[in-house]
């Protein structure tokens, strides 16, 4: 994808991640159908997680940018529904981007997303509805809002932009592996991609805690970089996440919480 604001993003800008479409499914993949229950879904739980992104080129570090995000449970026309909202803050201030993601409890089928992106003292929107395999845009026309997009897709989808909690939904284990329809708004149609978990790892946090994980790998296609993924087994959060790029190593890692999030 090219994006400039995709999670899965390991170019310069470090916005960008090209990808297609997954490794065709073995016979151990999970074929994940949007709509269906998610397995551990109850792991989602109200909350804030905050992540610091940096690169690493021989043995210096470079901050990229900070993301929050926050998760809770809400009401809307009468039913209970699932919302993430992030931020980003770019080190070096140049942008700051923000989400409004909504989703099905239970499911994570999408619902709706609003982006709003201020880089150089210039705010642009978008909000889309989700409607089964169709997206379509609100307030095509105003002001600062973005490029329409209205499009009708032969596959139902996820929402890309939330993999991290996604990941946490699934029945992770040794050898497990699903095949995911993923869409990432106004860029490549949904397509199905793959996450494996490969291996296991202790890793340590700052008082020096093991926290064990599953280690999950993911690429676009066989000819790019992995995407690796430490995930803990306890509540299955996100952890840290690495993958190589031509100018180094970019690393995505849990910060821990600050006083107001207790």
């Amino acid at each position: 994808m090219t994006s400039p604001y995709s999670s899965r993003c390991i170019a310069v800008g470090l916005l960008a991640l090209l990808a297609a479409p997954a490794m065709s499914a073995s016979a151990k993949e999970d074929i994940l159908q949007v709509g269906q229950p998610l397995a551990r879904f109850d792991l989602i739980k109200p909350g804030v997680h905050r992540y610091a992104r940096y690169m690493i080129v021989g043995e210096q570090r470079s901050l990229l940018d900070l993301w929050t995000r926050r998760v809770s449970f809400e009401t809307e026309n009468g039913k209970r529904i699932l919302r993430v909202h992030q931020r980003w803050d770019a080190a070096d201030k140049s942008y700051v981007a923000l989400f409004d993601q909504t989703f099905e409890t239970g499911s994570f089928r999408p619902l709706s997303q609003a982006k709003t992106v201020t880089r150089a003292g210039v705010t642009t929107t978008q909000s889309v509805k989700f409607d089964g395999a169709k997206v379509d845009s609100i307030g095509d026309g105003a002001p600062g809002v973005g490029k329409p997009v209205h499009e009708a897709f032969p596959m139902l989808f996820y929402n890309w932009h939330t993999d991290m909690e996604f990941l946490q939904a699934l029945p992770l284990a040794r050898g497990y592996a699903a095949s995911i329809p993923f869409y990432d708004v106004g860029l490549e149609p949904p397509a199905r991609y793959t996450y494996a978990v490969t291996g296991e790892d202790t890793l340590s946090a700052a008082d020096g805690t093991p926290i064990k994980c599953w280690v999950m790998e993911f690429r676009g296609k066989p000819s790019d970089p992995s995407i690796r993924y430490w995930i803990s087994k306890r509540g299955q959060v996100l952890v840290r996440e690495q993958a190589k790029s031509p100018d180094g190593v970019l690393v995505k890692t849990l910060l821990n919480p600050e006083a107001e999030d207790g």
